[in-house]
């Protein structure tokens, strides 16, 4: 492996280490159970990695039962051993192998304040981890999703956030690792859909121990992800409103150049998906020379010096179709290319437009204003009819979203 290795990597325990989500939601329901509180198998999956008296206070909060803490907590705690919880992860052990090869550290980061992990998880996995530098619920005030554990594994580690991995199972536990500055392996060994760990904050989604076996070695160098180049001199070809050619002189981070990397530099861009009160989408046709075809599009233009994002999407819908108001919020971010384009697109909703006046077109535009519903934007979609990349990434997320009903 070339480069710098990380220094560090945090595991959490339940759903990673351990096979034992499933046994702590029997433990968690019964014991609440005799209680008096049903609750459902989501809600141990969302809370997981909080301490257990945390988790019983938001039980609290969301029953307005009180609950004694302590017997609760004790209770579950006891069904737990009873039902043998404390199983290894398959493939648990084949990725702690991988990591000792490199000589990167392992430490465990956990919400549990079982007094004998330290010789359980040295059952399961001798000499793997540094249980020594442990870190459980009795080591911080505040549990996940609060960055606080993690933080604690870093002090206690001496380890810079910039060197440390972190793998987790949980979106509170992916919370908490990403607050607090690491790279976040999430391993979706629950029920939960993968987008719930995304949207906590995870930088790559496994599905199991045992896929990320084979590939932890990728991420153990410094960066975790391909290094930044670095520009070793720039000029341009062509520098003109709508055609800036940039040639870059760029280092790789093996050391490697390339003289001749092309650069497309545009102004940042806005376009807006915009429907009426009476829920028509406000679409437009025009004339596009590269590909020599009219085009079904929505709103779409350049960001003007001075101006937000949102203020010029108003500004171009209101300039392009004469409509206006409504509830607006930003749907996305996008960039039509990475690799060779400078720019952004801010992708906007408008819910509730109306009509407010006609159109104040530039002189090469030619636009007709057209409303369609929901299933003909669908069709278009689905017909490939939409060629415009940036236009159709929002529109096929708001239909995600917003999935049509017969």
């Amino acid at each position: 492996m070339q480069g710098n290795l990380k220094k560090l990597v945090m595991f959490d325990m339940d759903g990673v280490l351990l096979d034992s989500i499933p046994t702590h939601i029997l433990a968690w329901t019964q014991a609440l159970k005799e209680h008096g509180v049903d609750i459902e198998p989501d809600f141990i999956y969302l809370n997981e990695g909080r301490t257990g008296k945390d988790t019983i206070e938001l039980i609290e909060k969301q029953t307005g039962r009180k609950l004694d803490w302590t017997a609760v907590y004790r209770r579950k705690s006891e069904l737990f051993r009873r039902h043998g919880g404390n199983r290894p992860m398959t493939g648990t052990l084949e990725v702690l192998n991988e990591i000792k090869k490199y000589g990167v550290r392992s430490i465990v980061v956990t919400g549990s304040g079982h007094n004998g992990l330290k010789d359980i998880l040295e059952g399961l996995y001798p000499s793997l981890l540094d249980n020594n530098n442990m870190v459980t619920a009795y080591d911080t005030v505040r549990g996940k999703p609060y960055p606080d554990p993690y933080l604690e594994g870093l002090r206690k580690t001496g380890a810079p956030a910039a060197e440390a991995i972190v793998i987790e199972n949980a979106p509170l536990g992916v919370q908490a690792a990403h607050d607090a500055g690491c790279f976040v392996i999430a391993v979706n060994t629950g029920i939960l859909p993968d987008s719930a760990l995304w949207d906590a904050g995870a930088d790559i989604v496994f599905h199991s121990m045992a896929e990320l076996a084979p590939a932890i070695h990728r991420f153990l160098q410094t960066g975790s992800e391909p290094g930044l180049w670095k520009t070793k001199s720039s000029g341009y070809l062509i520098k003109r409103p709508w055609l800036t050619a940039r040639k870059d002189h760029v280092v790789l981070p093996d050391g490697h150049e390339n003289p001749e990397h092309w650069v497309i530099e545009y102004s940042n861009w806005v376009n807006v998906i915009a429907i009426t009160k009476e829920g028509e989408f406000v679409f437009e046709r025009q004339y596009r020379h590269g590909l020599g075809i009219v085009e079904y599009e929505i709103c779409a233009g350049v960001i003007e010096d001075g101006e937000t994002p949102l203020e010029a999407a108003k500004r171009e819908l209101l300039e392009e179709t004469g409509y206006c108001g409504g509830d607006w919020s930003l749907e996305m971010v996008t960039c039509q290319n990475p690799s060779v384009c400078s720019n952004l697109t801010y992708c906007f909703i408008a819910r509730g437009v109306e009509q407010a006046s006609g159109q104040k077109l530039d002189y090469t535009e030619d636009i007709s204003v057209h409303l369609l519903s929901a299933k003909e934007v669908h069709s278009l979609l689905k017909a490939d009819r939409l060629k415009q990349a940036l236009m159709t990434a929002p529109l096929w997320k708001y239909f995600a979203e917003n999935p049509l009903t017969e």
